[in-house]
């Protein structure tokens, strides 16, 4: 579990979160949603301790992520980020392998490479193992970037809008990817746009606007009056196979 307790961040004069507050049960995939600049990406980078909350604490089953070493947190928190970083030659196998580095004192271990081989296999990576990672499309990097976290064994799944420029099969296969490790007993923070994948796929929705939190709880979060408030934009809500399906109305005439 991870519990986030009235945190607040700034850069220079400018506050980006203020009092936000969080708890995210192992086995939940929790939304983070709103428009830009709202402090979505901020919220988990503080939650990595990339950037030290101002105000307000931080704590994984019960532990103050203050109280941890960098090693320890990296065994605990993975974090997959919008853009994968390919500029160097690395192979799939040697990328993913790099997630063990919290584990590796010296060289890799027998465990090290035998959790590597688990995580290609069960991403279906087998194929691409050799490939060296720039030669991907940015979907099969996408899946990389998950299986490298994944590697890092964590209780706490950090993910900055990982499907965006994804066509919808590679957007599918990732957050297909995120339910599963979830329903194993990981906790995931998922930061997305589309407000159609967040119903979907989250146990939980937050809000946040101007960097406060708007509104927090379940999918019913995602209504007309909320998203109208939040985006500034009408919205269409309705049903269809028992989803729902969220759609802006078009501010142009005959459109």
């Amino acid at each position: 579990m991870i519990d986030i307790c009235n945190i607040s961040y700034g850069y220079d004069d400018r506050t980006v979160l203020k009092d936000v507050s969080l708890t995210v049960e192992s086995g939940e995939i929790v939304g983070i949603l709103g428009p830009n600049g709202s402090g979505k990406s901020t919220l988990l980078r503080c939650v990595n301790n990339i950037l030290p909350p101002e105000t307000g604490s931080i704590s994984i089953d019960g532990t103050d992520l203050d109280c941890l070493e960098q090693k320890d947190i990296a065994r605990t928190i993975g974090h997959v980020q919008q853009e994968t970083d390919s500029s160097f030659e690395a192979t799939v196998y040697e990328t993913v392998l790099l997630g063990r580095k919290p584990y590796i004192s010296w060289r890799p271990s027998e465990k090290d490479f035998t959790v590597v081989s688990s995580i290609i296999e069960k991403l279906g990576l087998e194929p691409l193992a050799m490939r060296a990672v720039s030669e991907l499309s940015g979907g099969q990097k996408q899946k990389v970037a998950m299986a490298r976290a994944l590697a890092q064994q964590p209780d706490v799944l950090l993910l900055d809008e990982p499907t965006s420029n994804l066509d919808l099969k590679y957007q599918v296969e990732v957050l297909d990817t995120v339910r599963k490790q979830v329903t194993g007993g990981m906790a995931a923070l998922l930061v997305v746009h589309d407000l159609n994948l967040a119903a979907r796929y989250s146990d939980k929705i937050l809000l946040l606007k101007d960097g406060e939190s708007y509104a927090l709880g379940g999918p019913d979060v995602l209504n007309q009056h909320n998203l109208e408030s939040v985006y500034e934009v009408d919205i269409s809500i309705f049903e269809q196979d028992e989803k729902k399906v969220i759609l802006p109305k078009s501010t142009s005439p005959g459109i």
